[in-house]
């Protein structure tokens, strides 16, 4: 493995801590209560409706069931999409340019640390995992592990056909697996304010202060 790539990884990582920890920070509850759905925190001008089309549009269930509009979690939505692009892009790093053993190993590890990532970011799973008895109320979790173990084992299975990797197919698998990727961050936040909704549901937050 190339000396760079040993610390690239770690450096990574230790981005994707640190965010994480200031998901912690944000006032979970009282943004998803007081917060506009309208009103977002990251505005791309001109190309704004364009791409939030695209990001409606990946919000699967919902769209299902006819309601696409984006959760609205505050800093939380940027932070934990851009915590899953860091490890996503890592995986397609050590794919593409690890070897042997040190590929397979690092890969576990990143895929490890992609499924506990809400664990670190949401401090707010303590709150529901006191409210809700039955296990299939609180899911969102599970969708994540899932989703994640699935996509990092994708491109792990794939260095059994290294020899027919070339630049060209990197390129077009990093492209539509990260899209791919962020289809399934997407998918969690979905899963994770119906959870909301429910806790609402039972007055969970009522009397809350912001």
């Amino acid at each position: 493995m190339d000396i760079s790539l040993s610390f690239l990884i770690p450096l990574i990582m230790l981005i994707v801590v640190n965010l994480a920890e200031s998901a912690r920070e944000v006032d979970v509850i009282g943004i998803f209560l007081e917060a506009d759905r309208d009103v977002y925190l990251f505005h791309l001008f001109w190309l704004d409706k364009p791409v939030r089309l695209i990001g409606d549009y990946t919000y699967v269930l919902d769209k299902v069931l006819g309601d696409n509009d984006q959760p609205t979690f505050g800093r939380l939505n940027l932070i934990h999409w851009l915590n899953v692009t860091l490890v996503g892009a890592s995986l397609l790093l050590i794919v593409f340019t690890a070897t042997g053993v040190v590929k397979y190993l690092l890969g576990f590890i990143i895929v490890v640390f992609w499924m506990a990532l809400p664990l670190l970011e949401i401090e707010e799973y303590d709150h529901m995992m006191r409210t809700f008895t039955d296990p299939l109320e609180l899911r969102s979790l599970s969708v994540h592990v899932v989703s994640a173990g699935v996509l990092g084992a994708i491109p792990l299975l794939l260095t059994t056909f290294e020899e027919g990797m070339g630049l060209e197919f990197q390129i077009g698998f990093s492209a539509v697996y990260m899209m791919l990727v962020i289809g399934q961050v997407n998918l969690f936040l979905e899963e994770l304010e119906d959870e909301f909704v429910r806790l609402k549901q039972r007055g969970v937050f009522d009397g809350y202060e912001t």
